[in-house]
């Protein structure tokens, strides 16, 4: 019983030695190789400047907006040394968002006794504008890779989905107050169908397996406004993605 004891504590010890030297050795030999993956996160899309409550000329009444929106991407990429690495990326990018705010509406109401009263209203609008994306970007390791990482990127994105709904509820008159109109939605006219933007990230590398993890955190500026018209030349959309990563070598390639 005591010499098995002591194999199994020679085993145990010996054990985490061996697997980390065929970890090391896998990783290192998988490094140089070029890698493809998928990289699945949240996206934090903020719009700023003035963006209508309608989309329509006629509404001078702006808010801002922002919402939470899921991405998809597939990627492949190739080290060129420990320092440097630069990659292709492909996917789905929705950078829609929720604009709340209270207007004057261009109408009155008239109470029972037929007196004519001027009308606010709460307006929440979910702007949908949905994107497939493609792009590259290059990562630089301070420190050597994998580990810590910088990295810059020009993606180009083509709008697939462009509608809206509108909710809106009477704040005044006070009797009024509560009613809700029947939600207003439609499609987006006007629209870039292209959006150009620089994508900035940081994140850190590790072997994971066979392949690489890697959690990132992006920020994405666009160049152009969702839609072209002067009502909205302001219309700004900003994205910051959370993002993990995993690649695994393309030996073949």
């Amino acid at each position: 019983m005591k010499r098995i004891s002591i194999f199994a504590a020679v085993w145990c010890t010996i054990l985490p030695f061996t697997a980390f030297s065929q970890w090391t050795h896998v990783g290192q030999r998988t490094w140089h190789a070029f890698r493809g993956g998928l990289s699945l996160g949240m996206n934090y899309t903020l719009y700023t400047g003035e963006i209508p409550l309608l989309p329509s000329p006629e509404i001078q009444t702006f808010g801002e907006g922002e919402s939470l929106n899921f991405q998809a991407f597939a990627f492949v990429e190739k080290p060129f040394s420990r320092s440097i690495a630069a990659g292709l990326k492909v996917g789905w990018d929705p950078m829609s968002a929720t604009v709340e705010g209270n207007m004057l509406e261009p109408y009155r109401i008239a109470d029972g006794d037929g007196n004519l009263y001027p009308v606010r209203r709460d307006h929440t609008t979910d702007y949908i504008l949905r994107y497939f994306t493609a792009g590259g970007y290059v990562k630089i390791y301070p420190g050597g890779g994998p580990g810590f990482f910088l990295g810059a990127g020009f993606s180009v994105s083509f709008l697939t989905e462009k509608r809206y709904v509108n909710n809106a509820t009477i704040t005044e008159p006070e009797w009024a107050r509560g009613a809700k109109a029947q939600p207003q939605t439609g499609g987006l006219s006007n629209t870039n169908p292209m959006r150009g933007s620089l994508d900035i990230m940081i994140g850190y590398e590790f072997f994971y397996m066979y392949g690489f993890l890697s959690p990132q955190l992006h920020y994405n500026y666009g160049f152009d406004h969702p839609i072209d018209a002067s009502y909205a030349d302001s219309w700004g959309v900003h994205n910051i993605r959370l993002s993990v990563a995993f690649a695994l070598p393309l030996y073949g390639l």
